[in-house]
């Protein structure tokens, strides 16, 4: 059994995508390919759940607002504009193939949507129409 959404999309990626959802075993994309893939969970999620937990999932009289404070400037400077940057003219966070780092960096986005801590940036906004055009995001999405 897996649980965790990285692990799950590389197996996935690997088990199922016969070659499409994840650069060549060697090759640089394949490295920025782990390295996004470790990003989203490790630096950019934590990010937003303490956004989220500490303004809606939290009963008020546990919520900090520091936390939401810090946690909103982190993701405004640092992590937002590191995507964005990434994407840059795209499509997608590697370049011109879809992969699955763009399920993780898609589903991340999204959150940072809900918290209501998503930029106006154009990279980010075309990328995420882009996502959501695609019939597997509208499938999981609306199911």
């Amino acid at each position: 059994m897996l649980i965790e959404s990285s692990a799950i999309c590389m197996y996935l990626a690997d088990r199922y995508g016969n070659g499409k959802l994840a650069p060549p075993v060697g090759t640089i994309d394949r490295g920025k390919y782990y390295e996004w893939m470790v990003y989203i969970p490790a630096t950019a999620d934590p990010c937003l759940e303490t956004i989220m937990f500490h303004t809606i999932f939290l009963p008020e009289d546990k919520r900090l607002p520091q936390l939401v404070d810090r946690s909103k400037k982190k993701w405004s400077s640092v992590i937002e504009p590191r995507i964005a940057s990434s994407i840059g003219d795209g499509p997608w966070i590697l370049g011109k193939e879809f992969s699955a780092a763009d399920v993780m960096v898609g589903s991340t986005l999204l959150w940072a949507q809900a918290a209501n801590v998503l930029g106006t940036t154009p990279a980010l906004t075309h990328y995420l129409e882009r996502i959501a055009k695609r019939p597997a995001f509208n499938e999981a999405y609306t199911a």
